[in-house]
């Protein structure tokens, strides 16, 4: 089946019946020629089996799928990033940080507070992609128990790094702290030619967009304080 993906074609040879549905709103309409083709075998699912024995086969051709598309995405000028990502008014915002930090939490609170001029584009796992006109935020099938994701993408614009804390407070990040805190939200891509390819977009995300960090109680205000610090609202 061919799937439209972070504005590729990819070509993907599922397994189990459930996986298409899993994927079924990014099913292409249009007849292209793929991008990227993706057929998961045996030893691949076997291996996902030992890591986690616990889920249904679909859930880990899933996984296995997402482990092709981390790694071959840098060769369409993208990366993995484990982050939600929320638009307000045209504008992206990463919210990343530490697994239990509150990233998702967060996000869904942009939605109660700012209602339908916020959107989650993706709560877990979105896919960035770097032009000459900005770097772009995907929404993907791959978002977390909670399922918050759109087809859809959005410029970034900014990002914060959660944490959890007493009061609210954003302060800006030195971009060494921001590189070495990233490396832990990403997927390094095994072949070395696409190993610099991917530090390379590392240092352009860096660059391009300011990063925070947020120390946050996850409350309404805890969302004002981002969206403001974000987005340079006093």
């Amino acid at each position: 089946m061919l799937y439209r993906l972070f504005d590729l074609y990819i070509e993907i040879e599922e397994r189990c019946p459930q996986t298409r549905i899993r994927l079924s709103d990014y099913i292409s309409k249009e007849k292209e020629n793929a991008d990227m083709a993706i057929k998961i075998t045996d030893s691949e699912m076997a291996a996902e089996r030992l890591r986690d024995d616990k889920k249904d086969n679909s859930y880990l051709e899933m996984i296995c799928i997402l482990r092709h598309i981390t790694e071959e995405i840098t060769d369409f000028d993208g990366m993995f990033l484990h982050a939600a990502v929320v638009e307000k008014d045209g504008c992206g915002y990463i919210l990343t940080g530490r697994s239990g930090a509150g990233k998702s939490t967060l996000a869904a609170g942009w939605l109660k507070h700012f209602g339908d001029s916020a959107e989650i584009i993706n709560g877990d796992k979105p896919i960035l992609r770097f032009n000459d006109s900005g770097i772009y935020a995907y929404g993907s099938p791959w978002c977390g128990a909670e399922g918050f994701s759109v087809n859809a993408s959005v410029r970034l614009e900014a990002a914060c790094f959660v944490e959890k804390a007493l009061k609210n407070k954003i302060m800006p990040m030195d971009r060494q702290e921001v590189f070495k805190r990233l490396l832990n939200q990403t997927v390094i891509p095994k072949k070395p030619e696409r190993k610099i390819k991917h530090f390379e977009l590392l240092d352009r995300l860096i660059k391009e967009i300011p990063f925070y960090t947020l120390e946050c109680d996850i409350s309404d205000e805890a969302v004002i304080t981002a969206y403001r610090g974000m987005a340079g609202e006093k």
